[in-house]
């Protein structure tokens, strides 16, 4: 899978290694790949680099890419990571795989930028297969499985009792 991160956007990009952690503990043997990319995201590359070829767990590795360099991995589930501008988003350089997703942050990314970047992974034959959006919500902080326990799911609205009496009449 090719998860696409828009540049400036470290809640879309935190959402490619949560994805290869849950594919991890879901029993897969699965491999994370930091592609090369724009200069915000060489934080989390560094990270990716220090783990490189170590395991992460019993199930889930971290490997490196080279630019040029032809990727034959290995594993049940392999989740190549790539951070692509807003402005002029390029997908044709990274691998080709069986499904590409959109990860981003709620509130990230105006309707031009998803579309210039629908448009890109289209025209390099790795159209969207999906997308990923972190807190939906601004205020939604759960796992997205279950409703918060305090949260109101529909709004109670008041009723107008007619024809009651107060009190009894004898």
């Amino acid at each position: 899978m090719l998860v696409l991160a828009l540049d400036n956007d470290p809640a879309g990009l935190a959402l490619a290694p949560q994805l290869a952690v849950a594919a991890a503990a879901g029993g897969l043997q699965t491999i994370l790949v930091p592609m090369s990319g724009l200069p915000s995201a060489a934080t989390f590359r560094a990270a990716c680099t220090r783990r490189a070829g170590a395991p992460v767990s019993e199930r889930l590795r971290v490997e490196s890419a080279r630019e040029g360099e032809l990727l034959h991995q290995h594993g049940d589930f392999i989740v190549f990571v790539a951070v692509v501008s807003r402005s002029n988003p390029v997908v044709a350089n990274f691998p080709r795989t069986a499904a590409t997703i959109l990860s981003l942050g709620a509130g990230r990314a105006s309707g031009d930028e998803l579309a210039r970047i629908a448009v890109a992974a289209d025209d390099a034959g790795r159209p969207l297969d999906g997308v990923l959006v972190a807190d939906p919500r601004p205020d939604d902080t759960s796992s997205g499985r279950f409703p918060a326990s305090g949260r109101v799911v529909t709004a109670v609205l008041p009723t107008r009792v007619t024809g009651a009496t107060s009190g009894s009449r004898q």
